[in-house]
């Protein structure tokens, strides 16, 4: 998924089972011109998440001039059809999973420096909201991972009006939104990632400008342990994996 430069509008190149990228215009190569139009409408979009389910339906959640939608392709159809998640305007970063095969998006909300989550009901044209956290200034570099109960969980950035972030996360676990500060050094800029490992186990990166690396937390039931360094680098897009 992205955005060629001929055009604006959010499109991707699709492949077979066998993993061969799919010659649309059958020119003998894959290239921008085998690009597939996502969605028309907004346009000088962002593509932030791609997720399928079980069923092989496909989500994609992008951004344009700040509001967020999801875009959704029907397992064996050719037609996107794209709902609004957020038209305010006032939107920050954003993370999604699918929680019993639907969408659920976490919002950084930057005019009230809320977390918020958006979950979409079996036809995706009804979305619901709920904050998450609003204490403080928070909510920056937010992202989202869920349980098989479909807990969530969030790590995001504290920022205390420095330069410098430091870092929560957030989970809904026990029935409530519950907040709990990962680390307090201040030192925490950009990515982070969040990984549920087990019921017990639960695993954050985050990018550190001032460190140059990026580091992890591990979470047990003693809680939170400190700062691990993974590795020197220069970048700050982070994925951990499963």
């Amino acid at each position: 998924f992205g955005l060629p430069s001929a055009s604006n509008y959010l499109m991707y190149v699709s492949h077979n089972s066998a993993g061969v990228p799919t010659d649309v215009d059958g020119d003998g190569r894959v290239d921008s011109g085998d690009a597939i139009t996502v969605d028309s409408t907004h346009g000088t979009t962002n593509p932030l998440y791609a997720v399928h389910d079980s069923s092989d339906n496909m989500y994609v959640l992008f951004s344009s001039s700040n509001n967020y939608h999801v875009a959704y392709l029907a397992s064996g159809t050719s037609t996107w059809v794209t709902y609004d998640i957020d038209t305010s305007g006032n939107m920050g970063d954003a993370s999604m999973k699918l929680v019993n095969e639907l969408p659920v998006v976490a919002l950084y909300d930057t005019v009230n420096d809320d977390v918020i989550i958006s979950r979409a009901d079996s036809t995706l044209t009804t979305w619901t909201t709920e904050t998450a956290a609003s204490t403080g200034i928070i909510g920056d570099g937010v992202s989202l991972d869920a349980d098989a109960d479909g807990n969530l969980y969030l790590f995001y950035h504290n920022n205390g009006g420095g330069s410098y972030y430091s870092l929560e996360y957030t989970t809904n676990a026990s029935g409530a939104w519950v907040t709990e500060t990962v680390a307090s050094s201040t030192t925490y800029v950009y990515s982070t990632d969040i990984e549920v490992v087990s019921s017990n186990i639960i695993v954050a990166s985050a990018y550190s400008q001032s460190l140059s690396s990026i580091v992890y937390f591990t979470r047990t039931t003693a809680g939170w342990g400190s700062a691990q360094t993974l590795a020197a680098a220069r970048s700050d897009d982070l994925d951990l994996g499963q």
